[in-house]
């Protein structure tokens, strides 16, 4: 389970996947985000993330949800300085 306070930034990948970062304090072999670190390190990200897929079926109202209770307020692009 993650809390609201824990989603640090959101970016959409070139593919339409959208990264959620989550920042735990602690070793994340003891803080619950063994899985998702190991995927951050597969796709070189320095938190453990949680990966949102372009055909799930409530996307758009979870990401509504995230932005309007975390301090992630805005969906970046993937490789792109402005945004």
């Amino acid at each position: 389970m993650v809390r609201w306070n824990e989603f640090y930034n959101l970016v959409e990948m070139k593919n339409g996947v959208i990264l959620l970062s989550v920042n735990r304090k602690g070793l994340f072999f003891f803080n619950g985000l063994l899985v998702q670190r190991f995927i951050g390190y597969i796709l070189r990200h320095e938190y453990p993330v949680i990966l949102l897929a372009p055909g799930l079926e409530q996307r758009e109202r979870m990401l509504e949800e995230i932005m309007a209770n975390s301090p992630a307020k805005n969906l970046r692009k993937a490789n792109d300085p402005y945004s």
